[in-house]
C-alpha cells in the first residue's frame, strides 16, 4: 500500500513537471510577441553628441516606430566607455536594456584596462551592426605642415613643438592618439580635453595643432575651412573625402581601421532568445529598408552590411589586432 501511494505521489510529480515545461515553452514565445510591453532604454556609454550617442538616438527612433513602444536613449559617461557598457552587462537580461557597441567600449578597452567588469563575447549577444565612420587627423588650418609624412618628420625633428589634443584617458580619440605618438616614434605634447566640443575652439584659433576625432564631429568644421583633415584611419579612402588618403598611404599602414570606428546595437547575453531574434528582426529591417543611409553619410560614415553571425568573428579579430597594438604602446588604466 504505501508503495503504491508512492508511485502516485512520483508519477504526480513528473505530471507536474511536464505541465510546468510545457507551460513555459508557451509562455516564451507569447511574451516576446507582447514584446516590448513597456519603454526600453538604450544605454549610450558616452555623453550626448558623438559616434556613441549619434547611432542610439537614430536606432532608437526607428525601432520605436517598428515595435510601436517607446525606446529611450539614457547617457551613462565615465572612464572613457567603461562605466556604460558595465551597467548594461549587469542589467536584467529581459530585453529592456539594451546597448550602443563599438570599437572604443567593445575593442580598445580591452587593450586600456586590466580589469573592465565585462566581457563583451560573453556578456553580450549582438543584435545587429549600423554604423561605421572614420577616424581622421585634423590639424588647425594654417599649419605649415599639410601631410602626415611632413607632420612626422617635423615632430621627430622638432620634439615637443607641436601640440595634439586629446579628449582624455580612455577615451577613443586619446587612444588613437597615443598609437599615433608611437607608431610614428615622434615626441609631441598631449594636452587632455574634457571632450571634443572644447578641443575645437583651440584648434580653429591655432592655440592647438592637431586633434584625432571622428570624421562626423570634424566634416562641420572643415567644410566650412576652419580645420583641415589630413588623413583617416581607414583601411580605404572614405567617400565622405575621397581627396584626403588614408594613414596607410601616408606612411603608417598599422594606424589603420579595418572598419573604421564601428557601431552595433546589443543585449545582454542571458536575453530570452524569442525577444533577441525579435530584436535581431527589427534591426535587420532597419538596414534593409536603406532609411538611415543618407544619415549616416551626412555624418561621414556608412551604414555597415554584416550578417549577425559575423559579428562575433569581427569583434575577436580587431580585439587581438588592437590589444597587441595598445599593450605595445604602454598605455594601461586602472
Amino acid at each position: 500500500m504505501r508503495l503504491v501511494r508512492c508511485e502516485r505521489r512520483s508519477s504526480l510529480l513528473v505530471a507536474a513537471g511536464v505541465v510546468a515545461k510545457l507551460l513555459s515553452l508557451a509562455i516564451e514565445p507569447a511574451s516576446a510577441q507582447d514584446y516590448p510591453d513597456r519603454p526600453v532604454r538604450i544605454i549610450v556609454p558616452s555623453a550626448p553628441a558623438g559616434g556613441f550617442d549619434f547611432v542610439g538616438r537614430l536606432v532608437a527612433q526607428e525601432l520605436g516606430q517598428r515595435l510601436g513602444r517607446s525606446f529611450i536613449i539614457e547617457n551613462v559617461s565615465g572612464a572613457g566607455t567603461l562605466i556604460g557598457t558595465r551597467n548594461a552587462a549587469r542589467a536584467e537580461p529581459d530585453g529592456y536594456t539594451l546597448l550602443v557597441g563599438g570599437l572604443s567600449n567593445f575593442v580598445l578597452n580591452m587593450g586600456l584596462y586590466k580589469r573592465t567588469g565585462y566581457d563583451p563575447l560573453k556578456d553580450f549577444v549582438a543584435l545587429g551592426m549600423l554604423y561605421s565612420v572614420p577616424y581622421v587627423l585634423a590639424a588647425r588650418a594654417d599649419l605649415p605642415q599639410t601631410s602626415m609624412t611632413e607632420i612626422v618628420a617635423f615632430a621627430r625633428a622638432n620634439p615637443d613643438s607641436l601640440k595634439l589634443a586629446s579628449t582624455g584617458a580612455g577615451s577613443g580619440q586619446d587612444t588613437i592618439a597615443t598609437v599615433f605618438i608611437y607608431l610614428a616614434q615622434a615626441k609631441v605634447i598631449k594636452v587632455p580635453y574634457r571632450g571634443s566640443t572644447f578641443v575645437y575652439p583651440d584648434l580653429i584659433t591655432g592655440r592647438m595643432d592637431l586633434f584625432f576625432d571622428t570624421l562626423q564631429s570634424v566634416l562641420p568644421q572643415a567644410e566650412s575651412g576652419k580645420v583641415r583633415i589630413i588623413a583617416t584611419t581607414g583601411g580605404r579612402r572614405s567617400p565622405a573625402i575621397p581627396a584626403v588618403p588614408t594613414s596607410a598611404e601616408s606612411g603608417l599602414p598599422a594606424l589603420t581601421l579595418e572598419r573604421d570606428s564601428w557601431f552595433g546595437l546589443f543585449a545582454p547575453a542571458k536575453t530570452p532568445s524569442a525577444i533577441v531574434e525579435r530584436l535581431r528582426a527589427a534591426v535587420a529591417e532597419i538596414v534593409r529598408s536603406g532609411v538611415l543611409r543618407p544619415k549616416f553619410q551626412t555624418g561621414g560614415g556608412e551604414q555597415i552590411e554584416m550578417p549577425v553571425a559575423e559579428v562575433e568573428g569581427f569583434i575577436r579579430q580587431e580585439t587581438r589586432i588592437w590589444v597587441e597594438l595598445i599593450r605595445n604602446t604602454g598605455l594601461s588604466l586602472e
